[in-house]
């Protein structure tokens, strides 16, 4: 999903794929967003464990977050590029 939106697969999208993409970049990196804040404050033990035992470490989510969030710039970016360009 994230190569997606690297040049030249990113121009190669339809408005309409380029929309349905951002929306769903959105919401995964929400979710890992979430996933992660539920992490810390297991870890803090502010918080009952969600799983078996409790989160010891929450890089790999924060990481994914991180990865989701500048995807989904590279795809707002081209979005307000073509609505520029074509306004």
């Amino acid at each position: 999903m994230v190569a997606r939106t690297h040049l030249p697969a990113l121009r190669d999208e339809t408005d309409g794929e380029l929309a349905e993409l951002i929306r769903y970049l959105r919401d995964r990196r929400s979710r890992a967003r979430d996933i992660a804040r539920q992490q810390r404050r297991e870890m803090r033990g502010e918080s009952p464990p969600s799983g078996a035992s409790a989160a010891t470490d929450n890089t790999g989510t924060r990481e994914k977050g991180a990865l989701l969030g500048e995807a989904l710039k590279r795809a707002s970016k081209e979005s307000g590029r073509r609505h520029h360009t074509a306004g």
